[in-house]
């Protein structure tokens, strides 16, 4: 990780409750919305050039199988340029990936929980 991306994990690591939620606006027909924590929101805002792009991901792609997985973990990793996203069952249990060719995000592993509808920082659970 670089000084850029160790300054903003610290900056994350600040987030440990939310007193405001988000609701993301893209959602597929006749799903339920993406909601977020102040802390999701922050790194969508702060995260290289802005991460939207990665609430638009879990909102179309990973939220649909809320239906099926209770609770979800969602990891980015992050290297080069280039980001593999995953989602599990919170044992390890891989049912999703997608791999992105660019990213202007920071360098790391940054992971999300999604419970009910709502993602959050595993600070915030």
């Amino acid at each position: 990780m670089n000084t850029e991306a160790t300054e903003f994990a610290t900056q994350l690591a600040h987030y440990y409750g939310s007193e405001k939620l988000f609701r993301h606006p893209v959602a597929l027909p006749n799903s339920p919305k993406l909601i977020y924590t102040q802390g999701v929101e922050y790194f969508l805002e702060q995260c290289g050039g802005g991460a939207y792009w990665f609430a638009d991901i879990i909102a179309t792609e990973v939220l649909p199988w809320q239906e099926k997985e209770e609770y979800i973990v969602i990891k980015m990793v992050v290297a080069d340029e280039q980001a593999t996203i995953t989602a599990d069952d919170g044992d390890g249990n891989v049912f999703w990936k997608r791999d992105i060719n660019y990213t202007d995000a920071f360098d790391g592993e940054w992971k999300f929980y999604l419970i009910d509808g709502t993602m959050l920082l595993p600070q915030e659970y």
